[in-house]
């Protein structure tokens, strides 16, 4: 099975600042920093309560921050794909983009296919 850590207050406490003071980007996930020091997720849970709310709540804020990182991507790409593919005389269409993009992921996020669609509008009307 697996070994009983047991950390005193003072451990504890040196542990949470070290680890609260760390810049790491990308931000770790909790179970990721509980894999890498071989700690269970429950006694991570049990010993280090506001270590492990630090974490996860730098977790979420980094993830926010590439959520929104992609969808601005998307959005420049399909802005500057969309003329691109209508001035060759190609009909600009999701399926079509998605070849051209560098991350064809970005089409999954509403705010992407929206500037497409704007995009496309667009061009039309020009």
């Amino acid at each position: 099975m697996g070994q009983a850590i047991v950390l005193d207050p003072v451990s504890r406490k040196r542990s949470l600042d070290r680890i609260a003071m760390l810049d790491n980007s990308p931000s770790p996930s909790l179970s990721e920093v509980a894999r890498c020091h071989h700690i269970g997720l429950a006694t991570f849970y049990l010993y280090c309560p506001d270590l492990c709310q630090i974490i996860v709540e730098r977790y979420k804020h980094y993830r926010l921050l590439r959520r929104l990182e992609v969808i601005q991507q998307g959005c420049l790409e399909v802005q500057h794909i969309v003329p691109q593919l209508y001035a060759q005389g190609i009909n600009p269409t999701l399926k079509n983009i998605r070849q051209f993009m560098a991350k064809p992921s970005a089409l999954w996020k509403k705010e992407v296919v929206d500037a497409f669609w704007e995009a496309r509008r667009s061009v039309e009307n020009a």
